[in-house]
């Protein structure tokens, strides 16, 4: 039985309020602890945001010094560049050291500019293969027609089996080989294509640069360099590579090593990179108007065109 003096019992709608009071202090217990958590998440992250942020202000005070400290020393390297090529060549003044400055860096960049260029041409433009053209595979006499197997064989000797061809034979047989002579002679058609293809992507415009002979043999330099000069200007309008080319097998026939040392010298010093090519032999990597400019400043030979100026 149910005791009537139990607040529980003698009151249901109080129970189910007291049950429904203790789940939500239960949910809220849950709440505030999840809270809790978040405020603790919250300030872990504001303080390793001020960790990185102290962090990134010392890299940036960092990277400020170096930069600053490294502004300072390529002006002192500058500085002693400068009088070292004054004490060297005199005569170059700051707007032509510069000028010279201002022109190597073109050089790179052309040079730069050309090799990516080439490098996308041979990616994106396939290698032509030529179709080869068939040639028909039986090009001897046409097959006679299969002996009749009801026929009987003959007893007599191989000798007399042998007929001699008839005439409608010997004429197909002289057609047919006249025929192959005249296709053997004959270029295929692959072959004119690539012949004239190659035709027109080298045409003959004179002495190429790769193909003269430069060396100064019994020639002063003034006339060595007027004979390299004619021969630079007869080519017409040369590639960068070419151009490379022409100048160190230029350097390379020069008869004193003493002249040749001092104006590959006098070409690094004016900033031209250079190079060691496979045979162990340096290459300077600059243009041919590059090279007469050295010469006069290295005191090797005089200034040609200033001289035909004046006469």
């Amino acid at each position: 039985m149910l005791n009537m003096d139990d607040p529980i019992s003698a009151n249901p709608g109080h129970a189910a309020d007291l049950l429904w009071k203790h789940q939500l202090r239960q949910e809220h217990a849950a709440a505030m602890k999840m809270i809790q958590d978040l405020e603790n998440r919250q300030s872990l992250v504001q303080q390793k945001f001020i960790e990185m942020e102290a962090d990134l202000f010392k890299m940036k005070s960092e990277l400020e010094r170096k930069i600053e400290d490294d502004t300072k020393q390529f002006t002192e390297l500058q500085t002693q560049l400068m009088n070292l090529m004054q004490s060297q060549f005199p005569q170059v003044s700051k707007e032509e050291y510069e000028r010279m400055i201002q022109e190597r860096l073109r050089h790179e960049k052309d040079l730069e500019t050309e090799h990516i260029s080439v490098t996308q041409e041979n990616v994106e433009k396939p290698t032509d293969i030529p179709t080869p053209v068939l040639e028909p595979e039986h090009t001897g006499p046409l097959p006679t027609n299969p002996p009749n197997p009801s026929r009987r064989v003959s007893n007599r000797p191989v000798l007399t089996a042998i007929k001699r061809p008839s005439t409608r034979q010997s004429q197909r047989d002289e057609v047919t080989t006249s025929t192959t002579a005249s296709r053997e002679k004959l270029p295929s058609a692959s072959k004119a294509q690539t012949t004239t293809a190659t035709m027109k992507t080298h045409p003959n415009n004179g002495p190429q640069p790769k193909s003269v002979s430069l060396s100064q043999k019994h020639r002063s330099m003034e006339v060595y360099v007027k004979h390299a000069d004619g021969l630079y200007n007869s080519c017409g309008d040369l590639d960068r590579e070419t151009e490379i080319s022409f100048v160190n097998r230029f350097i390379r026939g020069i008869n004193s090593q003493k002249n040749a040392k001092g104006l590959i010298e006098a070409l690094e010093m004016a900033f031209h990179r250079s190079r060691t090519n496979s045979k162990g032999q340096v290459e300077v990597l600059c243009k041919w108007e590059d090279v007469k400019r050295a010469l006069v400043e290295a005191g090797i030979t005089k200034n040609i065109h200033k001289r035909q100026k004046i006469s």
